[in-house]
């Protein structure tokens, strides 16, 4: 989809929680920073992304919004999220449904199958799935999207995302790699150093602790 479609989905549809845990948190319009919308471009153009970024930086929020405006317009689609481990892909997913319960009435749409690891939706047949990263996470007949989420922290990203390339091919899918920093050597940082020197099909993007514009020097320093 076009990224002024998408951006009309954002700003018209989709809410997302805000604040953090110390202040109590609350539902919140989803209003793009500038490199937010940097990535929104990349998503709706690009076939392979792959993201280094600090904590509660809204990335995973994005492709999750993307995959669910994807799944609701689009039918017959399958998208994928692995976590880290069961938690972080329920937490994936209880993303997604909290998106789908904010929705305006006039687009919220019926759900076929909610549980746990997976939501359908009726009028599409489109799905999304969240799963923890074992070895065989990416294996599938077909797919039009993964994220792999922390991926650095994943033991077996490197397998997922092999096995998953087939099944993204076969459909033109979208493979997005997101992460915050785990050291050197692994599957991610590997990926991330050749993305910027154009040595793979990954477009890279850094989110600096500054694109969050609420966040200050101060904020910084403490």
């Amino acid at each position: 989809g076009s990224l002024y479609a998408f951006e009309q989905f954002r700003s018209r549809c989709a809410k997302i929680t805000g604040g953090d845990e110390a202040h109590g948190t609350a539902t919140v319009a989803f209003d793009w920073w500038p490199d937010q919308r940097r990535l929104a471009e990349s998503l709706c153009s690009e076939l392979e992304i792959i993201v280094l970024k600090p904590r509660q930086m809204g990335a995973s929020w994005l492709v999750l919004c993307y995959f669910l405006y994807r799944a609701m317009f689009w039918s017959g689609h399958e998208y994928r999220i692995t976590s880290v481990g069961e938690d972080e892909a329920a937490k994936a997913l209880r993303r997604v449904k909290f998106m789908i319960e904010h929705l305006p009435e006039w687009c919220r749409p019926t759900l076929e199958i909610s549980n746990t690891t997976t939501v359908k939706f009726e009028e599409t047949g489109s799905w999304i799935s969240a799963l923890p990263a074992t070895s065989n996470a990416g294996r599938g007949d077909t797919l039009n999207g993964l994220l792999s989420d922390e991926a650095a922290f994943q033991v077996y990203a490197k397998d997922i995302i092999k096995s998953a390339r087939p099944a993204l091919e076969k459909r033109h899918g979208s493979l997005i790699v997101l992460s915050t920093a785990n050291g050197m050597g692994n599957h991610f940082q590997e990926e991330y150093v050749k993305a910027q020197s154009g040595q793979n099909g990954y477009k890279s993007h850094f989110f600096a602790w500054t694109a969050d514009p609420s966040r200050t020097q101060k904020w910084y320093d403490k």
